[in-house]
């Protein structure tokens, strides 16, 4: 599901740099053990495995931390203990610090990630191999191994150490049309705002490249190819191939049509429009904040306005779903609907002290201390001392009295600060739309905003082939309004008694404990709510169409290779949970996966990524790299790597299909496979001179198809690129 959040007008940058998804900011971070560069969302570090322990990415973070603590502890209530990361991390893609600081050319290309994988439907293919040698990008047809250069100078000399952090973007931004046109970028500058965009007949390689347009942010193409619609210095064109034609200016951020004739477009002033190419625009609504779903044929949007989320189809006047909504969640084609309110309580702090020293310290006067005597005010030493004595007794009650005297004044100030001092509770209100009216399914969730933040390489990859476990708040079905959640179980507050306090900080504690200390975890079929009565369930996969779960349960840490646990399988139908049977014991924490035709994988006794691989409870081969498993949908066919040796970079490709497990090649650096299940492979790769043998393997031969090449350009499945995604 597409959600576009719009910037206020003080937040949002210069139009060239508009970035169109908060994941895609891209900044650094150091690994605390090799001091690697990585993503700052990464959880561990690509290169050595060390843990990622919250790393901030602000220098002057620890100072600020200090000088805001008493601010952060007045909201503690507002943000609850991250959980738990994974045993096993998911597959992250490194960028270097420097790459993503050459100019503007990393900008364009994600923001084309981020366009071009939320947008809709172009021809499918894939029958095609791209790569880079000698800094250009190379093609050929799979069916006859026949490579030439597609590209005349793809980036500038001192941008040539880049190229293979940028090849995977390149190839999100190449498209190729059903009658074999093929859209790229060439002559890419890294002072540029934008890309150069070229288009070439794969059927006629001999023929110059034809320009569509410079600096341009984002593109699509329409299904026949003759139509390119995107974005350059916000302004919105579309170009027939021959000519460009000026569609509206000003523009955030646009969706287009199959036919490319239909386009829906956010401007500046937060309004949003509907036109048909070649006539005149057509105003939806203003003071847009957020596009939360725009289904394939563009009649029907959903968005948010003014804390509210409407829904307009074409033709007909829009529709108010619910009012104060804080965030959505998921809108199904069906209309249906998950999303969340959120409510600020302040509470008064004094109202859960027992003031249980009030009447003491009401009647306590402050001590007046004893006078010394003096020896010359008697007539004897004995005298004296006894006078002496007497006055050590009487000092020594003093001071006991002064004592609990100052604990008195102490309690006074904490009396005050407690008059004073409020705190903020939030809630977090789960609701169900079901088309026509809203089911409130818990007023309690467990929500602090927390998502894994799947780089985009990875879930790209794995999207169109797993299901992904995105969130840590919450689990949706794709394609079945089916959602599991966590709720608090608040209990009552206990009054603490004053004299056992010293701080206001720890009334804030005592509060907290009793409101987010505890929760339970329910599913949610529809509007209705189940509870799953495993106490320790966790890290939960639910099937696209709803219609099986997996989760752990039994986390244990007692296997040197890392934490296992069981997992569990729960059916559910007619709308109701069934009671979940054990699946399997001893699987690796984090290593669950759910392939769309739902095949379970997984990995047992897996240490440093590797371990045991299992398809549907069945052992299929050993020292596999999980980070490496991919599937070919629709094929029965899995693809990854064992025996990855570090030092080398390379590792042993294998492929398991129908459950045959085949050897493919040793020595292998990196592999890509096309959407039609073909699977290129570098393999003697010299870290040296940065390339090697590129291979293609089809109809179980592998053949040859060029030498020093520096990476494979993967080749992304139009389908999957152009459908509407939650990444």
């Amino acid at each position: 599901m597409l959600k576009y959040k719009k910037t206020t007008k003080t937040e949002r940058p210069a139009p060239e740099k508009i970035i169109f998804r908060k994941e895609c900011k891209f900044m650094t971070i150091k690994c605390p053990n090799c001091n690697s560069e990585l993503d700052n969302d990464m959880k561990f570090c690509i290169n050595c495995g060390q843990k990622i322990e919250m790393v901030e990415t602000n220098q002057n973070r620890e100072q600020q931390n200090k000088e805001n603590s008493e601010a952060q502890t007045s909201n503690l209530a507002d943000a609850p203990a991250k959980p738990e990361k994974d045993a096993l991390p998911k597959k992250t893609f490194k960028l270097s610090k420097k790459a993503v600081t050459v100019g503007g050319v990393f900008v364009a290309l994600v923001l084309a990630i981020v366009a071009i994988i939320s947008a809709f439907s172009g021809g499918k293919g894939g029958n095609y191999a791209l790569y880079i040698k000698d800094n250009e990008i190379y093609y050929t047809s799979v069916s006859k191994i026949e490579p030439w250069q597609v590209t005349s100078r793809l980036i500038e000399k001192d941008m040539a150490q880049y190229v293979n952090e940028i090849s995977f973007y390149l190839g999100v931004y190449t498209q190729m049309t059903r009658d074999g046109k093929i859209f790229f970028a060439d002559k890419i500058s890294g002072s540029a705002n934008g890309l150069n965009l070229y288009y070439r007949d794969v059927n006629k390689p001999k023929q110059e490249p034809v320009k569509i347009d410079s600096e341009i942010e984002y593109y699509l193409v329409n299904e026949s190819g003759d139509r390119v619609t995107y974005l350059k210095q916000a302004t919105l064109y579309q170009h027939n191939l021959k000519d460009k034609e000026k569609i509206a200016g000003d523009v955030d951020y646009f969706r287009v049509s199959y036919d490319g004739k239909k386009v829906i477009y956010l401007n500046h002033d937060d309004v949003l429009y509907l036109q048909y190419i070649g006539k005149d625009k057509e105003k939806i609504d203003s003071d847009v904040s957020e596009i939360i779903y725009i289904d394939d044929d563009l009649k029907n949007i959903y968005y948010k306005k003014d804390g509210s989320l409407y829904k307009k189809t074409e033709g007909k006047d829009k529709i108010r779903i619910a009012s104060e909504v804080y965030s959505v969640i998921k809108v199904y084609p069906s209309g249906e609907a998950f999303y969340i309110k959120h409510d600020d309580t302040e509470l008064k702090l004094n109202d859960y002290v027992e003031d249980d020293m009030r009447e003491i310290d009401s009647t306590m006067k402050e001590p007046v201390a004893p006078k010394s005597p003096s020896i010359w005010d008697y007539d004897s030493y004995d005298d004296y001392w006894a006078a002496k004595d007497l006055y050590d007794l009487q000092y020594a009650e003093y001071l006991r009295e002064k004592e609990n005297y100052e604990k008195k004044k102490d309690r006074d100030r904490l009396r005050s600060n407690l008059s004073e001092e409020t705190m903020t509770v939030s809630s977090h209100m789960l609701y169900y739309y079901d088309g026509e009216k809203e089911i409130k399914l818990t007023d309690s969730l467990v929500y602090d905003g927390y998502r894994n933040k799947y780089n985009s390489e990875w879930a790209i990859k794995m999207s169109g082939t797993f299901v992904m476990d995105a969130y840590r708040d919450y689990t949706v079905a794709d394609n079945k309004p089916v959602i599991i959640f966590s709720a608090r179980k608040q209990s009552a507050v206990k009054k603490a008694k004053l004299s056992e306090l010293s701080s206001v900080f720890e009334v804030k504690l005592i509060v907290n404990e009793s409101l987010y200390s505890d929760s339970e975890n329910f599913i949610a079929v529809k509007g209705n709510v189940t509870a799953i009565e495993l106490e320790d369930a966790q890290n939960f996969l639910i099937d696209p169409d709803g219609k099986t779960v997996y989760f752990f349960d039994n986390i244990s840490d007692k296997n040197s290779s890392g934490k296992s646990g069981d997992v569990y399988k729960m059916s559910i139908s007619d709308n109701k949970p069934q009671k979940p049977e054990l699946y399997d014991s001893d699987v690796s924490l984090g290593s669950l996966l759910l392939t769309y035709d739902n095949k379970v994988i997984y990995l047992k006794d897996a240490k440093n990524y590797k371990g045991d691989f299992y398809i549907d409870k069945e052992r299929i081969d050993y020292d596999v790299e999980f980070l490496s498993i991919h599937y070919l949908k629709d094929s029965d066919t899995f693809i990854y790597m064992v025996d990855w040796n570090d030092k080398n970079d390379s590792g042993t490709l294998k492929i398991c299909k129908n459950g045959k497990v085949v050897k493919i090649a040793d020595d292998v650096h990196d592999f890509e496979y096309t959407p039609s299940g073909v699977i290129l492979y570098l393999c003697d790769y010299s870290s040296k001179y940065k390339y090697g043998d590129l291979y293609i393997y089809k109809n179980n031969k592998s053949e040859k198809i060029d030498d020093e090449v520096a990476v494979i350009i993967p080749i992304i499945d139009t389908e999957f690129k152009y459908r509407n995604t939650d990444m």
